[in-house]
């Protein structure tokens, strides 16, 4: 290897173990959110369950992939 980190190891311990749980509850919160408001893509009936279910889940996940990214810290 040529010295590069492929896991900064100061994550690893209480500190990283705090935003993790932190991460969690906000990313269940917002999931918890949103479906309870039926903010999810409605199919159609001849869509089979299974199908549907899958795209109840994306509409959270795209709102969970624009909120959390800023909140990382710099790697600086």
């Amino acid at each position: 290897m040529d010295g590069t980190e492929v896991m900064p190891f100061r994550y690893l311990g209480a500190g990283g173990l705090f935003v993790a749980i932190m991460v969690a509850l906000l990313v269940n919160k917002i999931y918890s959110f949103v479906v309870d408001r039926h903010l999810t893509i409605r199919m159609g009936d001849n869509v089979p369950p299974v199908v549907a279910e899958t795209f109840n889940g994306l509409i959270p996940a795209i709102i969970n992939v624009i909120i959390l990214p800023p909140l990382q810290p710099c790697s600086n």
